[in-house]
């Protein structure tokens, strides 16, 4: 059972092995069986209570220590509410809502204030993700009088809250709608709050400015400030709650590395990695991306993943670990995900009709997938290549990239020696295995145990193996955009390119 050992240093697997105390953490931490945290003498935290499914449920505080806190989640274990305060009515006490869209986007947030008042609070703005909020709240009960609402809702530039984040996703400055005159400028932004960041996530002193809250911070997530009872200190993502003053989560994670402790997060450099959800491979926000990641997985085991704004991750729920060693055995494709979603490196899947990567020297290139002859386009900061070098290299944030265009078709023989369709899974399923032997191992492509022939390895373990694995028939199909479609590819690409 992996350990947390002392603030600020990672611990290893073999230090985790020689506690005698399995209950025991060195700077006065508690964990149960099962590897969560159950409390915090340093922090004044009695208890920490979870759910079945590794969430917590309940941190209450010393006395006069600060606020008990209550935690809900839906059936796809993303949290729905947040009481603050055992009971709703004394001062400082409150409960907070969560609406979340199909794909688990929350679209609103209400809460329920002491004096019986509901009221919607804020309203998430999402572009490709999410780019900030909307302030304006609305008193829904008890409600003064009724009030006709207009069919157009005037919008308040001086609510609206946008983040300007990093490379990290990690916001760094909100600032509002709204222009102020500048000095020596027409007009400049008006800023709200800013922050500079520890390595793993804690405010720098004398770096932070704030003239009002902000639900967001680093790597993107939601603050609990009320857990320790200072910004930005204890963070929430799906799959942990985590505490930025010692880059460690409060629950082992669900889809351990056997290389690293089950607390270390970030692969234990944060100024290089992300990981919004706390567990994640991210891949294109598109249906067939989508399908394609499920298209590696048995359908059984379909369930196990999750998609969240781009973020793929894995959630076994109760499951014990030997039920988890079990699915991987009988499912490579589901070994092969849990792989991408546990690497400390990034990795990037596209099903899209262009490429949106760097080239060998570094330099941002967009690309029309129909363009490739093989319509596919593998791209690692790892490896070489099959050219023996790095011709393409991944977006910037990311160490392996894939695409592969939505419409392009495949063929192989059989054992016959008829020519066939090949399966698009078995194609994704080869290239992305073969990335990742690039990216995570920093193996070539090229030789006997080169990237290339560890990827048909696992494909002949794999339950959806091709005939060919790793191959292809000459006479590919990559279809051509059509007339309406060229103008949007072009700007699609000039605006990541920077062109005017």
């Amino acid at each position: 059972m992996r350990r947390l050992l002392r603030a600020g240093r990672p611990a290893t697997c073999a230090e985790d092995a020689k506690r005698e105390d399995p209950g025991q953490f060195a700077t006065g931490h508690h964990g149960e069986q099962q590897g969560n945290l159950t409390h915090d003498a340093a922090a004044h935290i009695d208890a920490i209570a979870w759910t079945v499914a590794g969430k917590v449920r309940a941190v209450d505080h010393a006395a006069g220590q600060g606020p008990d806190l209550e935690f809900a989640y839906g059936a796809s274990g993303q949290r729905i509410s947040k009481q603050v305060g055992t009971v709703i009515g004394a001062p400082g006490t409150y409960r907070e809502h969560y609406i979340r869209d199909a794909q688990g986007n929350v679209m609103a947030t209400y809460r329920l204030h002491p004096n019986g008042a509901f009221r919607l609070q804020e309203r998430p703005i999402y572009g490709s993700s999410r780019v900030g909020l909307y302030a304006g709240k609305v008193d829904l009960y008890p409600a003064t009088q009724l009030v006709p609402m207009p069919q157009v809702i005037p919008v308040f530039d001086a609510l609206l809250r946008y983040e300007l984040t990093d490379h990290l996703g990690n916001v760094g400055t909100v600032v509002t709608g709204r222009l102020l005159p500048g000095d020596g400028a027409p007009h400049e932004a008006e800023v709200i709050s800013a922050q500079g960041y520890e390595p793993f996530g804690s405010l720098l002193p004398g770096r932070n400015y704030s003239s009002g809250s902000y639900r967001f911070g680093f790597n993107s997530q939601e603050k609990d400030d009320e857990v320790f009872g200072a910004t930005g200190t204890s963070m929430t993502a799906e799959f942990w709650q985590y505490d930025t003053r010692t880059g460690r989560r409060w629950n082992l994670d669900p889809v351990p590395v056997p290389s690293m402790s089950g607390y270390s997060v970030l692969g234990s450099n944060p100024i290089l990695h992300v990981d919004p959800l706390g567990d994640t491979w991210d891949i294109s926000q598109n249906k067939q991306s989508k399908a394609d990641a499920q298209s590696l997985v048995k359908k059984d085991n379909q369930k196990y993943m999750t998609f969240t704004d781009g973020h793929v991750g894995l959630n076994f729920g109760d499951l014990s670990k030997e039920e988890i060693a079990g699915l991987m055995k009988a499912d490579e494709g589901l070994s092969l995900v849990n792989d991408l979603v546990s690497s400390e490196k990034k990795f990037l899947y596209g099903a899209t009709d262009f490429a949106l990567i760097r080239d060998g020297e570094g330099a941002k290139a967009g690309i029309p997938m129909y363009t490739i002859d093989s319509g596919v386009i593998n791209a690692s900061e790892g490896g070489k290549d099959s050219a023996g070098g790095h011709t393409h290299r991944p977006q910037a944030g990311y160490d392996g990239q894939v695409v592969i265009h939505p419409d392009a078709n495949y063929q192989e023989q059989d054992a016959s020696g008829a020519v066939i369709k090949k399966s698009r899974a078995a194609t994704v399923f080869h290239e992305l295995a073969e990335n990742y032997q690039r990216t995570h191992h920093g193996i070539d492509y090229q030789g006997a145990s080169g990237a290339h022939n560890l990827a048909i390895q696992r494909e002949n373990k794999w339950w959806g193996k091709s005939n060919m694995p790793g191959k292809v028939l000459e006479g590919l199909t990559i279809p051509k955009p059509t007339e309406e479609r060229k103008p949007i590819l072009k700007g699609i690409i000039d605006k990541y390119m920077g062109n005017p």
